[in-house]
Formats: C-alpha cells, sequence, structure tokens
C-alpha cells in the first residue's frame, strides 16, 4: 500500500511504527524497551541524528515556584543521562 502517515505526537509516531506501518527515527529512550525485548530492532544503528538543542521557557519571576524548579532539575538529569 502506497502512501504516507502524518501524526502530531510523539504517540502516534511510535504507534504507527508498532502497528507495522514503515520505519521511524526516535529516541533511544523511547524505544529502549521495544528494542531489548525483541519487538523492534535498529535499523542503521550506525547513523544518528545529531543532537538537538532543548529549550526551557517559563515566566521569569522574582521567587520561582518550587514545582518549576524540580521539573527544570527533572528535565537536566534525564538530558543528562541521556548523552
Amino acid at each position: 500500500m502506497a502512501g504516507s502517515i502524518t501524526v502530531n505526537n510523539t504517540d502516534g509516531y511510535e504507534s504507527a511504527c508498532l502497528g507495522g506501518f514503515g520505519l521511524i527515527q526516535a529516541l533511544l529512550m523511547g524505544m529502549q524497551a521495544y528494542l531489548q525485548r525483541g519487538e523492534r530492532v535498529a535499523v542503521l544503528p550506525h547513523l544518528n541524528a545529531p543532537s538537538m538543542e532543548v529549550s526551557l521557557l517559563y515566566a521569569r519571576q522574582r521567587h520561582l515556584p518550587l514545582r518549576v524548579r524540580a521539573f527544570m532539575d527533572w528535565l537536566a538529569q534525564i538530558i543528562q543521562t541521556a548523552q
């Protein structure tokens, strides 16, 4: 069947791949469990996409809410672990 699928979120993108609709380029951390279980295989694993910058935008305030600081710290940890 010729054609393409367009999705607007990561879940749809991964679901299309898991449903057998073709290849995707995805973050390893999002697909790691499927690869480990042998449900999917990496194609061309030696060709990695270049890293992309991540920006976190928030309203500048005199006193940053603790939940925002906690999220910023958590995100930084996730990004460092993934590198």
